[in-house]
């Protein structure tokens, strides 16, 4: 937008050096300064979300900027912010205390590839998407202007989501086909292509997260792909790449009775997964070792079974 507002400014900025002739600051020389403004725009969009037009008033006082509360329609939600910038501390921080900022927003792929995939790697580059949000931080300490560096710790609430997941990501829900056949002694190629293939449904469910030295961490995530329920846990970097940890409950359907006796279905596989969003790269030796000790299971069973066989026939009367 093109808008012309008033601002005012009191009081001393002083002289560029003290009396020691050492230089003085433009954030020192504001220390002591009371200023005011108002700022407008037409439209904004801020990771994804598509906000109206708004009127802003900020107040300079105590080397505190300050904003007046927001509550502005968004998605049709709510974004309500209240931040402050401390010009005293240096750096100049971003400061914003514990409380909402989104509430039951509607997500949209947009929101998905440029915000929420931060904290929900799986929705990165989602094809279709459905659902709504909430986000409530506990606090924010951003410095300026690298505020990529700064502290987030906050909850991430979705109420329910249904996405259809994208190229990149397709390899991550594919992990679950592929521990079912394996499993089932299916063709793990097909079942996995049938899996990466299934809409991911998302239940109600709050995620805790931090942003921490330019990586967002978030734990617990839970998704169920067919049959199959899928959690990750670990970070998203601001740069997109991955230390992630994907876990999937073996269901009980997967294993035979034999398995199901040994207690198979009461156990978690869990995957590391590295490399970027867009190019996830999974620790494939996993599968392998399932695989194995799968082969290790069936071939002491079938020794089991010949020395049975031996030992029966040995003391039969």
């Amino acid at each position: 937008g093109k808008h012309e507002e008033a601002f005012s400014l009191h009081g001393s900025l002083g002289n560029p050096s003290d009396v020691a002739g050492h230089p003085i600051s433009v954030r020192q020389r504001l220390a002591g300064a009371r200023a005011s403004l108002d700022f407008s725009w037409e439209s904004a969009d801020v990771f994804g979300l598509q906000i109206g037009g708004e009127t802003i008033h900020a107040e300079l006082n105590n080397s505190v900027l300050s904003v007046k509360p927001l509550d502005i329609a968004v998605g049709k939600g709510r974004l309500m912010l209240n931040p402050r910038v401390q010009l005293s501390d240096d750096p100049v921080r971003l400061l914003h205390d514990k409380g909402p900022v989104i509430r039951n927003v509607q997500v949209t792929r947009e929101v998905c590839a440029r915000g929420l995939k931060f904290v929900a790697p799986v929705v990165a580059d989602a094809v279709e998407v459905e659902g709504r949000l909430s986000v409530a931080l506990d606090h924010a300490k951003l410095p300026l202007p690298q505020a990529a560096e700064g502290n987030v710790v906050g909850r991430l609430t979705i109420h329910e989501m249904r996405l259809t997941p994208g190229k990149s990501t397709r390899d991550l829900v594919a992990l679950a086909g592929q521990i079912e056949a394996i499993l089932r002694g299916l063709k793990a190629q097909r079942r996995a292509s049938q899996a990466s293939d299934a809409v991911i449904t998302l239940s109600e469910q709050q995620i805790p997260f931090r942003m921490a030295k330019g990586r967002v961490h978030h734990q617990g995530l839970e998704m169920k792909a067919g049959s199959a329920v899928i959690r990750t846990s670990g970070s998203v970097g601001l740069d997109e790449t991955l230390d992630l940890v994907v876990e999937v409950p073996i269901q009980k359907a997967w294993v035979g009775p034999r398995l199901q006796r040994l207690g198979w279905h009461n156990q978690v596989i869990r995957v590391p997964v590295r490399g970027t969003l867009k190019k996830p790269k999974i620790e494939r030796r996993v599968l392998a070792n399932l695989a194995k000790k799968l082969g290790q299971q069936a071939a002491q069973d079938l020794i089991n079974q010949q020395l049975k066989r031996g030992l029966d026939q040995l003391f039969r009367p």
